[in-house]
């Protein structure tokens, strides 16, 4: 288990920083009864607080709470906040007064090797699903929060990728939505790529820790004993 490294920044220090993350990726996570789908969207500006871009959502008349993360190549900035607006006119947060900021992975990680099939959406608030780019990897490993795959293409951090996991049962989550954080390249001329999950169903989030913790069990589950000796 790796440990989270995290801080945080005052509301004016993010501020003045929002200027630089316009176009990353944001997912937003409304009470149940507001809305029940997680949001996704991108940081469009900071006019008198964070303002998010998103093509479904609530109209939200008064306000409503809601779990915000922005996914910058930076580090993951995670916080609740009151928010306004409606999928036409934007969603308007007021900013907290410290912004909590995480700089690492922080869950459990299993190693999982298995093939990966992957398509550009969005890059900083560019829609690029209608190219059908596909491309191709292995995973490395992977965790309820993001997954590390190998592949010969260099993936640019903050792009939104579709992947899937193309191997019984992993394939049975279809596509999920993940955000490129990190890229390291290797002497063989391959790259090591992390992604973070984000704004998945919870119905989908939930199966993917089910498959983890099943992949968990079986590393730590010692062979049997009958079956060694009927293979001697």
């Amino acid at each position: 288990m790796e440990v989270w490294q995290s801080g945080s920044t005052s509301r004016d220090a993010f501020e003045n920083k929002l200027s630089d993350l316009v176009g990353v990726p944001v997912h937003l996570r409304f009470p149940e009864d507001v809305w029940r789908d997680p949001v996704n969207g991108r940081v469009t500006g900071d006019h008198g607080g964070l303002w998010v871009a998103a093509t479904t959502g609530p109209n939200i008349n008064g306000y409503a709470w809601a779990e915000i993360e922005i996914l910058s190549p930076a580090g993951i900035y995670a916080f609740r906040a009151l928010c306004t607006g409606s999928p036409r006119d934007g969603y308007r947060a007021i900013l907290p007064g410290r912004i909590p900021v995480i700089q690492r992975r922080g869950a459990v990680r299993v190693p999982l090797l298995v093939p990966v099939i992957f398509r550009l959406l969005e890059y900083r608030g560019m829609d690029l699903s209608l190219g059908h780019q596909v491309g191709r990897g292995q995973s490395r490993d992977i965790s309820a929060s993001g997954i590390g795959i190998v592949t010969d293409l260099r993936l640019e951090p903050g792009l939104v990728v579709g992947l899937l996991l193309d191997q019984a049962p992993w394939s049975n989550l279809g596509e999920l939505r993940a955000v490129v954080m990190r890229v390291e390249a290797e002497a063989n001329g391959r790259f090591v790529t992390g992604l973070r999950f984000y704004g998945n169903d919870r119905l989908v989030e939930r199966a993917l820790i089910r498959l983890i913790k099943e992949a968990m069990l079986r590393q730590h589950t010692p062979p049997n004993p009958a079956s060694s000796a009927d293979a001697g």
